[in-house]
């Protein structure tokens, strides 16, 4: 699944809570601001796990053009990075779906 899309408007909605942030207000409704720093760090969360994923795509895709360049010890050190980076890539689309399942909503006795 493309989950780009979904990142864009989460990245959207991040920039939207900073800015919020940024308002002297901010702090004088303290339930309000408590949900939004919530928001705030689920997001940066989430950014951060997608910013990770793409980077070990590309390695990926990287590590397997060297395999197919035909040098022997560039081949060999590729292949060896490989596993655990398809490994590290599947951990981390996990993460990026768990990061996006709607949040329960906090609540204070």
């Amino acid at each position: 699944m493309d989950y780009a899309p979904l990142i864009e408007i989460r990245s959207q909605r991040l920039v939207e809570i900073e800015t919020l942030m940024g308002d002297p207000k901010f702090f004088n409704d303290q339930k309000s601001s408590a949900n939004y720093m919530r928001e705030h760090r689920n997001l940066k969360k989430l950014i951060a796990f997608w910013d990770e994923y793409k980077r070990t795509e590309k390695e990926i895709a990287g590590n397997e053009e060297l395999l197919k360049e035909g040098d022997e010890e560039f081949a060999e050190m590729a292949e060896e990075e490989l596993g655990p980076l398809r490994e590290r890539y599947v951990q981390l689309a996990q993460d990026v779906q768990y990061a996006l399942l709607p949040k329960r909503p906090h609540r204070r006795s």
